[in-house]
């Protein structure tokens, strides 16, 4: 196992809409795994930060580099339409410390 330490994670809400084209643009753009938390609208089902998500609601978990922070926020807020009222949020949690299998072949 390798530990990464001081990494960032971006957890964003987006509208079902558009959470598939969220996902694909962060695939593309970072070397991220992406976690994904669709809502069902059930009342006892809950998402990564507990919070209740109707079926319109997604939320889309990635961890990055701190370089990367801005341009990852940039694409997911152009991406999923967050500049209109309603559309979503983008959490950042910082100094996130990752422990991940690691190879040596």
């Amino acid at each position: 196992m390798r530990t990464i330490e001081n990494m960032v994670m971006i957890l964003s809400m987006v509208d079902k809409s558009v959470a598939d084209a969220v996902a694909a643009k962060l695939h593309d753009t970072t070397d991220s795994r992406i976690t994904i938390f669709y809502g069902t609208g059930h009342t006892d089902k809950k998402g990564f930060l507990g919070i209740q998500l109707n079926d319109e609601v997604v939320e889309i978990i990635c961890v990055v580099e701190k370089a990367e922070v801005d341009h990852v926020i940039n694409e997911i807020s152009e991406t999923g339409r967050m500049e209109e009222l309603g559309r979503g949020y983008i959490v950042t949690v910082p100094f996130v410390t990752m422990i991940v299998p690691y190879s040596t072949e």
